[in-house]
C-alpha cells in the first residue's frame, strides 16, 4: 500500500514539474501582449514566470534536502558556481543598493534554476517530443497574428508586428523564428516528416520575418542556412540536400526581398516620403549605409544611444575606475526596473540613454572585462560539449542542432538588443542545454560503471 501510495506521488509530482515548464513557455508567448497591447490582464500578471521559477526553485531544494540529491560538480556546472560567486563578489565590492541586487539577480541569474532543473528531474524525450510540438505550434500561431497586425491596423512601420510576443517585439519575433526555423530543419531530417508539411511549416514560420520590415532579418536568412548546413550532418551526406539548400536559400531571399521592398514601395510610405525607392538590398550592397545604421547614427529616431555606440560608451566609463573595468559597477547597478528604488544607479545617472538596452553594452557596465569574456567562455565551452551530440537521432538530435543553432543566431545578436532580458530566449536555450549537459553528465557515469 505504501509503495502504491508512493507512484502515486511520484507520477503527481512529475505532472506537475512538466506541466509548469510547459505553463513557463507558453506563458512567454501572451502575458507580454495580453498586458501590454491588448490591455486584458494587469502587468502584474506577467510575473507568473518569476513565480513558476521560484516553484521549481523549491521543489530542487526539496530534493537535496529530503531525497539526499547533490549538486552537480560536473565542468560545466562548476562555470556556473564560478559565476555566480562573480556576480556576488562584483555585488559586494560595489556595496549596490538593496533593490539592485534583486534587479540584478533577476536578470543575470535566473538562467540558473532553469538549467539545473534536468538534473534534478529527469525530463524524458517523449515530454520533450511534446515540448517541442508546443513550441512549434505557437510559433505557427505567430503568423496568422503578424498578419493581422500588418495589414488589418494599416500599420505604416513594421516595427509593432511582433505576433504575440508583446507589443513592439519585431526584431525578437524575427531572432526568435530564425531559430525555430533551425529547430523545424533539424525535426525534419531527424523525424523523417513530410516534405509538403515541412515546407508549408516552415513558410509560416518564416513569414512573419518578411512582412515585420526587420532589416536584421537578411543576415539572419543567411546565418540559418550557414547553422543548418554546418550542423545538420544528414545535409552533408547526400549532395541532393546540397542543391536543394542551395534553391531554397535563393527562394527565401528572393521572397524576402520582394516583401520587404513591396512593403517600403507602398503609396503610404511615398505619401510621407519614407523609404522612397529604396530596397533592402541598399543594407546589403552598401557596407557605408551598414556602418552607419549601427554605429554613425550615434542616436536612434527615440534620442537613445544607438547600438555599437552604447558598447562603446560602457568601455569608456568603466575604465575610469580600475575596479569596474575588471568586475563592473554591480550586476543591477547599470539597469532599469519597474520599480523606481530597483533603478540601478548609473542607469538613473544616464537614464536618457538607456544604458541596458544592448546585452554586451549592460555586461560590461555591471561585470566588466572579466565577468563578460567569462559569459562568453561559459557559452563556448558548452558549445564544444554539446557539438557531437548533433549525430543523435530523434529528438535529442533535434534539440542538440537547435541549440548549437541558437548560439549562432543569438550571439552575434547581443549588439542588437539585450537578451539575456528576452525571458523566451533566456528559459528557451537554457532549458534545453541542461538537457542536454545533464544527458552528457548521466552518459559519462554511465560509462564509468
Amino acid at each position: 500500500m505504501d509503495d502504491f501510495m508512493q507512484v502515486i506521488k511520484n507520477n503527481s509530482t512529475n505532472k506537475f514539474i512538466e506541466l509548469s515548464i510547459l505553463s513557463l513557455f507558453i506563458s512567454f508567448f501572451f502575458l507580454d501582449w495580453m498586458a501590454d497591447k491588448l490591455l486584458l490582464i494587469p502587468r502584474q500578471f506577467t510575473w507568473l514566470p518569476e513565480l513558476l521559477t521560484i516553484v521549481l526553485i523549491l521543489y530542487m531544494i526539496l530534493s537535496i534536502m529530503l531525497k539526499n540529491r547533490r549538486l552537480p560538480t560536473g565542468n560545466i556546472y562548476l562555470l556556473f558556481y564560478l559565476y555566480l560567486m562573480l556576480t556576488l563578489f562584483s555585488l559586494f565590492i560595489n556595496k549596490t543598493p538593496l533593490f539592485s541586487i534583486i534587479v540584478g539577480s533577476r536578470v543575470h541569474l535566473k538562467f540558473l534554476p532553469i538549467v539545473f532543473l534536468p538534473f534534478f528531474y529527469k525530463f524524458s524525450d517523449r515530454f520533450i517530443v511534446k515540448l517541442m510540438k508546443t513550441i512549434f505550434f505557437l510559433s505557427i500561431l505567430q503568423c496568422p497574428v503578424s498578419i493581422a497586425q500588418r495589414f488589418y491596423y494599416n500599420t505604416l512601420s513594421g516595427d509593432p508586428v511582433g505576433g504575440t510576443l508583446g507589443a513592439g517585439s519585431s526584431g525578437i519575433l524575427s531572432l526568435f523564428n530564425c531559430i525555430i526555423m533551425i529547430f523545424w530543419t533539424s525535426y525534419y531530417f531527424k523525424c523523417k516528416i513530410k516534405k509538403r508539411t515541412f515546407q508549408i511549416v516552415l513558410l509560416a514560420i518564416f513569414f512573419p520575418m518578411a512582412i515585420n520590415e526587420t532589416k536584421i532579418s537578411i543576415f539572419l536568412i543567411i546565418l540559418f542556412f550557414f547553422s543548418i548546413f554546418i550542423l545538420i550532418p544528414e545535409i552533408k551526406m547526400n549532395i541532393k540536400s546540397w542543391v536543394s539548400l542551395f534553391c531554397g536559400f535563393l527562394l527565401v531571399i528572393g521572397v524576402y526581398i520582394f516583401v520587404f521592398n513591396s512593403l517600403y514601395n507602398t503609396t503610404a510610405y511615398k505619401e510621407v516620403n519614407i523609404m522612397k525607392n529604396r530596397s533592402i538590398l541598399t543594407y546589403v550592397t552598401n557596407p557605408e549605409k551598414i556602418i552607419n545604421y549601427i554605429y554613425y547614427a550615434k542616436d536612434t529616431t527615440e534620442s537613445k544611444l544607438n547600438r555599437i555606440p552604447q558598447i562603446i560608451f560602457a568601455f569608456d566609463n568603466i575604465k575610469k575606475n580600475n575596479m569596474h573595468f575588471i568586475f563592473g559597477v554591480g550586476a543591477g547597478n547599470a539597469s532599469n526596473s519597474f520599480f523606481s528604488e530597483g533603478q540601478g544607479i548609473y542607469y538613473k545617472k544616464f537614464e536618457g540613454f538607456e544604458i541596458d538596452r544592448i546585452f554586451i553594452a549592460n555586461m560590461l557596465w555591471e561585470y566588466g572585462i572579466v565577468g563578460t569574456l567569462f559569459f562568453f567562455f561559459i557559452i563556448s565551452v558548452m558549445f564544444i560539449k554539446i557539438y557531437p551530440l548533433r549525430n543523435l537521432s530523434g529528438i535529442n538530435g533535434v534539440v542538440a542542432i537547435g541549440v548549437l543553432g541558437m548560439n549562432i543566431i543569438l550571439i552575434p545578436s547581443t549588439i542588437y538588443l539585450n537578451t539575456i532580458r528576452v525571458s523566451l530566449f533566456v528559459y528557451f536555450f537554457w532549458f534545453l542545454s541542461g538537457y542536454l549537459m545533464n544527458l552528457i553528465h548521466e552518459t559519462r557515469k554511465y560509462e564509468k560503471i
